[in-house]
C-alpha cells in the first residue's frame, strides 16, 4: 500500500482483478496472489474508474483522466483492447457503464454517453456544495443518481424517472446496485435499502471508512478501505452476508421452527449442487456443512428438551452428536467436582435468569438453564394456564414440579443407558478433567 488513502477499489472475480486507486495512480493485481499485473494500460493521472464484469470471463474497465478524457477497455484474463474513447468538456468525477450508455459525473451535471454514436445527454445538474455525487447502474441504461435532499434518484438515459427517490445519507463515500438492493457506505455506516419499497434495511456501523468494492459473485462481501490519518494506517474491512446457521439459530430463538429446518434444507440443497459440479473439490464445503448442521442439530435437541419434548430433543441430540457434557452440565452436579467445562453459546437459549428466584443461580451468570430452572418454568406456566381458566389466582404446585423433575431425570437415564458406549458420548465420558 501506498502512503495515501484508497480512493476507490472493485474486484473481478471472472477475471481475478483486484483495481485499485489511490493518489490518482491505477494499480491492477492478480486478486488472490496481490501481484501486479502486466496489463499495458495507463495508470497515471487517474482520476476515478468503473470495473463492469461481463460473461465469458470478460471485463470493461472504464477509465476518467485529468485531461477530461475517458477510456474503456475490454479485459480477458490474458488481453486488453481500447473500444471506446471520448474527451469531455469537464473533469470527469464518478463513472458507470450500461449496455449502450456511459453515465458521467462532472461538476454540476449527471451525463449519459451514447456508446455507439457519442452523443451527450445531460441527466441531471445538482449544486457541488449541497450534494456529494455519485452515478449507479440499476438496469439496462437506467441510472441511480444523487439528488438534492440526499435522494436516491432513478433516471434512464434521457433524465426521465419513474421510480420514487430513495432517502439516503448526505455523506455517502460509494453505492453498489444488486437486483432489487442498494448498498451504501458512509464514512460511519453501510446500509441497505430497498429499491422496491425505498426503505431503509439494515446498518452496519463503520470507522474511518475511505472506499468500498462490491462483490456480486463472491458471496456478496462488500469489501471497505479505511484510514488512520495520524497513523497514516490503510486497511481492509470485509462485510459480508450472515452465516446461515447463525441466522437459523436467530430464528430457532424467535420460535421460527419452519423457517430454521426450511433454512437448513436450503442449504443442504445448495451442497448436494456444489457436489455435482465439483464432486473432487467440494469436501472441505461438506466438512463445514456437516459441522454447522450438526451444531443446529443440537440447538434444536435443547429447544425441545427446555419444551419437555423429549423424543424431538433425543432426535436432534443423536443427529447432532452431541457432547454429553452439555446435557450433564443443565442437571445438578452430575458433572465430577472439580471438572472445569464452558458450554458453547450456541446452544443457549435465554440471556438471563427469567425466574428470578436466585440471582446467583447458573442461567443468570452463564444463560444456562438448569433442570431444576426448567421445572420450576415449567410449573409456573402451567399454574399460569389454571389461573386464567378459573378466573382466579393459581399457586404453583410442588408436585407438578416434582413430576417435571422425574421426567427431566428419566429422560437423562434412558438417554444414557442408549449411548453410554456410543462414539459421541465415549470421547467426552472418558476425558480426563481439564
Amino acid at each position: 500500500m501506498q502512503d495515501a488513502p484508497i480512493a476507490k477499489i472493485d474486484c473481478c472475480a471472472s477475471i481475478n482483478l483486484l483495481t485499485i486507486l489511490s493518489d490518482h495512480t491505477l494499480t491492477l493485481c492478480d486478486a488472490e496472489q496481490l501481484e501486479r499485473v502486466g496489463f499495458n494500460l495507463p495508470c497515471r493521472d487517474v482520476v476515478t474508474f468503473n470495473l463492469n464484469t461481463l460473461e465469458n470471463e470478460t471485463a470493461k474497465l472504464s477509465l476518467a483522466f485529468s485531461s477530461k478524457r475517458i477510456h474503456i477497455y475490454l479485459l480477458t484474463t490474458t488481453s486488453v483492447e481500447l473500444v471506446f474513447d471520448i474527451l469531455l468538456n469537464f473533469v470527469p468525477k464518478s463513472l458507470c457503464v450500461t449496455t449502450n450508455f456511459l453515465g458521467v459525473v462532472v461538476s454540476n451535471q449527471y451525463l449519459s454517453v451514447n456508446l455507439h454514436t457519442k452523443a451527450v445527454t445531460e441527466l441531471l445538474q445538482f449544486d457541488p456544495t449541497a450534494v456529494r455525487a455519485f452515478i449507479r447502474a440499476v438496469t439496462k441504461d437506467v441510472f441511480l443518481i444523487a439528488g438534492p435532499g440526499s435522494l436516491g434518484v432513478i433516471v434512464d438515459a434521457t433524465g426521465t424517472s419513474q421510480r420514487p427517490p430513495i432517502q439516503m445519507s448526505p455523506n455517502v463515500l460509494d453505492v453498489f446496485v444488486w437486483k432489487d438492493y442498494v448498498y451504501t457506505v458512509t464514512d460511519e455506516f453501510f446500509t441497505i435499502h430497498s429499491l422496491l419499497s425505498q426503505t431503509q434495511l439494515q446498518t452496519v456501523p463503520l470507522n474511518n471508512a475511505t472506499s468500498a468494492c462490491f462483490a456480486s459473485d463472491a458471496m456478496h462481501f462488500v469489501f471497505v478501505g479505511t484510514w488512520l490519518a495520524n497513523c497514516s494506517k490503510a486497511d481492509l474491512v470485509a462485510i459480508g452476508p450472515e452465516r446461515w446457521d447463525q441466522f437459523a439459530r436467530k430464528l430457532i430463538l424467535a420460535d421460527c421452527m419452519n423457517e430454521a429446518r426450511r433454512l437448513l434444507a436450503d442449504e443442504k440443497h445448495r451442497l448436494n449442487i456444489l457436489i455435482q459440479q465439483r464432486p473432487a473439490s467440494s469436501k472441505n464445503e461438506q466438512n463445514i456443512f456437516v459441522k454447522r448442521s450438526r451444531r443446529l442439530f443440537g440447538l434444536l435437541g435443547f429447544y425441545h428438551f427446555e419444551k419437555g419434548d423429549f423424543k424431538s430433543a433425543q432426535m436432534y441430540f443423536e443427529k447432532a452428536v452431541v457432547d454429553i457434557r452439555e446435557l450433564l452440565y443443565r442437571y445438578e452436579d452430575l458433572l465430577p467436582k472439580g471438572y472445569t467445562f464452558e458450554p458453547d453459546p450456541f446452544y443457549i437459549l435465554c440471556a438471563a435468569d427469567p425466574i428470578g428466584h436466585d440471582q446467583m443461580s447458573r442461567a443468570s451468570t452463564t444463560g444456562v438453564r438448569s433442570v431444576t430452572d426448567l421445572c420450576l418454568l415449567h410449573t409456573l406456566t402451567e399454574a399460569s394456564r389454571l389461573s386464567v381458566s378459573k378466573s382466579d389466582d393459581a399457586s404453583p404446585d410442588p408436585e407438578v414440579t416434582s413430576q417435571w423433575l422425574v421426567r427431566y431425570d428419566k429422560f437423562l437415564f434412558d438417554f444414557l443407558q442408549k449411548h453410554h458406549k456410543s462414539k459421541f458420548t465415549e470421547a467426552s465420558c472418558h476425558r480426563p478433567s481439564l
